[in-house]
């Protein structure tokens, strides 16, 4: 645990490495009467990379149709809901 005195209203830490970290504070009035410490809820430090698996837009709408991955290993049909369906087996024509 590493204390820190300092009289400014904003503090910053630099960690060297991935896990949950908090702050706490204990304040001290006039006459050095310290307060209950209060810490924070904890910030995770990860380098795992962020990833979106789907957004909901309110009011939005697709045009349905053809869709395939980039390999163009797979193919659905998109539908206007947004809900896609795999086609198993495509034919040529939709290659």
């Amino acid at each position: 645990m590493k204390i820190k005195e300092t009289y400014s209203t904003e503090v910053v830490h630099t960690v060297k490495s991935e896990g949950t970290y908090y702050a706490c504070v204990v304040a001290y009035n006039r006459a050095l009467e310290a307060s209950k410490p209060v810490c924070s809820d904890g910030v995770m430090i990860t380098t795992t990379v962020p990833r979106v698996n789907q957004v909901a837009i309110s009011g939005a709408f697709v045009k349905g149709g053809l869709i395939t991955n980039t390999k163009k290993s797979s193919i659905w049909l998109l539908e206007h809901n947004r809900y896609r369906k795999l086609i198993k087996n495509p034919s040529s024509d939709c290659v």
